[in-house]
């Protein structure tokens, strides 16, 4: 059985040098041969919007191309690791990463999708008077746009009602996985990408972002990683949902 963790970059840097481990350069077709490693615009590819799409642009790739048993996606910075079961990983610049030759090992049925542990969004004041931990909503609205929000949820609600409850209670978390990073069957990447990108797509052929700073042009991508959490909290019963550490390796 193959495994592959795809590490999405858009600079050189020390990659890990273990099988299984396969940088790709992110936005390649934005930014010609400025790294020669693999691009994310070779076959079917959407590698344009990288601008928008940031490490989604990967992933895309890896939908569209892979053929691998088992995929993962990771930064170029951020890792995962099983820190409970130090045989698990190897030592990636003095840091633990995750040994992808054990991954037929962690990945114990085809329903088994790793994501990084939930992390929190801190807390709020409210009334001047004292603290509550921010939501998913709150954090979103804080630090973008409240009206692509609302535009997600009337394109959830158009495309995909039956998730519209899901994403009502994700949006209510005080947690949620971060950054796009996974690991699991490509029959999980294939479903889910289908899922993902027809909502994504719908809406960047609406939404007007050219008045955005180069932050928050990057829309797509966060709006991906809540709805990540959305797609495994609405399958949760058809899957084996588990959580693994994130190494920074600065």
């Amino acid at each position: 059985m193959s495994s592959k963790i795809y590490i999405a970059t858009h600079t050189d840097y020390c990659f890990p040098q273990k099988s299984g481990y396969i940088p790709i350069f992110a936005g390649r077709a934005l930014h010609g041969d400025a790294l020669t490693i693999h691009g994310d615009d070779v076959g079917e590819n959407i590698s344009m919007l990288n601008n928008q799409f940031c490490e989604l642009t990967v992933l895309y790739w890896i939908w569209k191309n892979c053929r691998t048993d088992i995929v993962g996606l990771v930064h170029y910075r951020r890792y995962f690791a099983d820190l409970n079961h130090p045989e698990m990983n190897i030592i990636h610049k003095d840091k633990p990463i995750l040994d992808v030759s054990r991954l037929s090992e962690l990945m114990s049925s085809e329903n088994r999708v790793f994501l990084p542990k939930p992390q929190g969004f801190g807390k709020r004041r409210i009334l001047k008077l004292f603290k509550k931990q921010r939501t998913v909503y709150q954090q979103y609205k804080d630090c973008h746009f409240k009206k692509d929000w609302l535009e997600l949820e009337k394109t959830i609600n158009r495309l995909f009602p039956a998730y519209a409850e899901t994403l009502g209670k994700v949006k209510n978390d005080t947690q949620m996985s971060c950054c796009n990073m996974f690991i699991a069957y490509k029959s999980f990447v294939d479903a889910y990408c289908t899922w993902l990108f027809e909502i994504l797509f719908d809406l960047y052929n609406r939404l007007d972002t050219s008045g955005y700073d180069n932050y928050q042009r990057r829309i797509f991508g966060f709006m991906a990683e809540r709805l990540l959490n959305v797609y495994v909290r609405h399958h949760a019963t058809d899957l084996d949902i588990q959580y693994l550490d994130i190494t920074f390796l600065e």
